[in-house]
């Protein structure tokens, strides 16, 4: 295993399993005696629960007339790069260097696909630029409308995200984005197949390239 553990995310549109794969990574890991602890974006911290509340559109924005308004997209795009800052500086580069193997729900490429819908590609990246890069980012390809069938049988209410148009547009901008890894770096998952078969796949990548 790598000197200074390993960092491991898992990506996809809303309703692709991401949650459910990196809990059942994350436990059968800790079963083996490998040290590794979950997490998620956005994250639990300050600027992470923010953008929780705007998401579930508990908090949106106002004009200087008093109309209300939607949060503005752009500045939400930078609350995620500051939450993403955050969550390197105080979660994910010191229990690497413990050794651990870090799994995030989510983490920049969830940006690259769906902050650029509102903002240029080239300054969403800059905006991270800080980061952790990922040694391994795991997609699970799920299609939109199976995405959003998942999405309806939950039964709870829609994030701001969630409709079917726009998760098409985001499909093609995670594409863009994991065209740019390189093999080594990316898995990329049938998450239409049976969570068991999704784990299966996904572990045998992760002891494969942190040699366990």
């Amino acid at each position: 295993m790598k000197a200074m553990g390993g960092f491991i995310t898992l990506e996809g549109l809303d309703g692709a399993g991401t949650t459910t794969q990196a809990r059942m990574l994350q436990n059968v890991l800790e079963h083996m005696g490998i040290n590794a602890v979950l997490s998620s974006e956005p994250t639990s911290g300050p600027v992470g629960s923010l953008i929780r509340q705007i998401l579930a559109g508990r908090v949106n924005g106002r004009h200087a007339t008093g109309m209300d308004a939607m949060f503005d997209r752009k500045a939400l795009a930078l609350l995620f790069a500051a939450d993403r800052l955050d969550h390197c500086e105080t979660f994910i580069k010191p229990l690497q260097k413990q050794g651990f193997i870090v799994i995030s729900d989510r983490y920049l490429h969830s940006s690259l696909a769906y902050q650029t819908q509102d903002a240029e590609w080239d300054w969403v990246v800059t905006i991270n630029k800080y980061a952790v890069q990922p040694d391994l980012v795991v997609f699970l390809d799920v299609a939109p409308e199976v995405a959003m069938s998942r999405i309806e049988g939950r039964g709870a209410g829609r994030e701001i995200f969630e409709n079917l148009g726009f998760q098409q547009h985001v499909m093609d901008a995670y594409h863009k984005a994991l065209d740019l890894l390189a093999d080594e770096n990316k898995l990329i998952v049938n998450g239409e197949a049976p969570k068991e078969d999704v784990h299966s796949e996904i572990l045998q990548r992760v002891l494969e390239q942190f040699n366990r």
